[in-house]
């Protein structure tokens, strides 16, 4: 029953905490049927209260930016008003922040561009419908725009709430892409596109740092903490950006969409759940944290079933493992010819085989086999590189180079028509 009616709750209002030392995580689930700002703020002061009085201190409040949610807020002011920070209800002299969700934030800014319907407050390039006359979506799988695909630039309602689908748009890549090949195939708007697209990342890397240490393994500054020095480029950047108060990535609702994902697993994967499968599957959260599931071992001692993966096989009639079918491929000229629009990608990927043989091979005279210096004068195929490089990615030589492009013909024969059914049929395709 929902809470302040007689009737079936059909949906249910979850408070979780992020504690720098308590473990504990959700503190209250209120199933309702209807409710409005008042009663949800009467609900949230409470709560906060009574986490005062057993020790929690609540800094701030975080929420996505639905009206419901910013009344609930507005009412801790008097007179009702929207606000970033309020007196604590606790003690007046403390002050209760009031957050939106920067993941929201994030999934909002590409939702309306894909859905252009407000007009002067939303982008207009590019056309999400004319996404055949963009060679970023060609089909092909060494493609300039890593990741860009077409459930990204057209999701279904369900889809958009997908963050890693906007992560997809946002992303060094595609803004490579757009200045690489704009000119060439007279993009409307691309330059100003990929600046956009660039201020958006950049500040999605700076609000989404969970760590210390994320900038100094990507060897990107802005991913790392913020400091008061004054050669700081983050503080650069949002100084030019922001105009009031910045959070960082720490406090985000991330908590509660990985709740919900537990929910959704441990109810049968079901998007919705009911009430009762919430209650229970809750219950055995909390019981997993006191008891964790563990397989005892002679060899390995205790097993963490979390980290246990089991793999098979399901392949259909495979063919007999001692009998490695010939396929016959023959490469030609034009098959390298054909490949010519895609060196400048394929020359990137070169660079990535060759610092994971490095890292095997450990061998300076290997190193010098694989790797050009810098300062050599490079051609035109290693623009990508190029612009990506932040200090560490690595020029791979002509022969690696070479390597990675008879590879990548070969395995285009293997999924054509012609040899796909036979390659699928190999017990070992590796």
């Amino acid at each position: 029953m929902a809470y302040n009616s007689e009737q079936a709750a059909t949906s249910a209002y979850v408070f979780m905490i992020q504690s720098l030392l308590s473990p504990l995580k959700v503190v209250h689930i209120m199933p309702v049927k209807e409710i409005d700002g008042e009663k949800l703020f009467a609900v949230v002061k409470k709560t906060l209260v009574e986490l005062d009085g057993i020790g929690f201190k609540v800094i701030g409040v975080v929420s996505d930016n639905n009206s419901i949610n910013r009344k609930a807020m507005s009412n801790f002011s008097v007179p009702p008003k929207l606000s970033f920070v309020y007196p604590h209800p606790s003690d007046s002299s403390n002050p209760l922040f009031f957050v939106i969700d920067s993941v929201h934030l994030f999934k909002c800014i590409c939702n309306n561009w894909i859905n252009q319907k407000n007009a002067g407050q939303c982008f207009y390039f590019p056309d999400f419908e004319d996404h055949n006359k963009f060679p970023l979506l060609e089909a092909n799988f060494s493609k300039f725009a890593s990741g860009l695909t077409l459930k990204a630039l057209c999701p279904t309602n369900l889809e958009k709430q997908n963050t890693k689908l906007v992560l997809k748009i946002f992303y060094n890549y595609v803004i490579q892409g757009l200045q690489l090949l704009g000119e060439q195939h007279k993009l409307i708007s691309y330059e100003t596109t990929s600046i956009c697209i660039s201020l958006i990342s950049t500040w999605w890397k700076i609000v989404n740092v969970k760590t210390p240490l994320k900038g100094q393994h990507l060897l990107d500054p802005y991913q790392q903490p913020i400091t008061l020095s004054p050669d700081n480029q983050t503080c650069e950047f949002l100084h030019k950006i922001l105009s009031c108060i910045f959070f960082p990535g720490k406090i985000q609702t991330d908590a509660l969409e990985s709740r919900f994902g537990k929910y959704k697993t441990l109810s049968g994967s079901q998007y919705l759940i009911s009430i009762r499968q919430l209650y229970e599957v809750e219950a055995k959260l909390r019981i997993q944290n006191f008891l964790p599931l563990t397989l005892v071992s002679n060899t390995y001692g205790q097993l963490n079933l979390k980290e246990i993966h089991l793999e098979h096989s399901c392949n259909e009639n495979p063919l007999e493992s001692s009998v490695l079918h010939n396929l016959n491929i023959t490469l030609s000229e034009k098959d390298f010819h054909d490949a010519q629009p895609y060196l400048t990608v394929l020359t990137y990927l070169a660079g990535v085989c060759a610092r994971a043989a490095l890292k095997k091979l450990k061998c300076d005279f290997c190193s010098k086999s694989l790797v050009l210096k810098k300062s050599f004068e490079l051609n035109s195929n290693y623009d990508l590189i190029r612009n990506l490089d932040r200090g560490s990615l690595l020029c791979p030589s002509p022969a690696v180079v070479t390597a990675v492009l008879y590879n990548y013909k070969i395995v285009q024969k293997l999924l054509s028509n012609d040899y796909e059914n036979m390659f699928l049929k190999q017990n070992n395709q590796r």
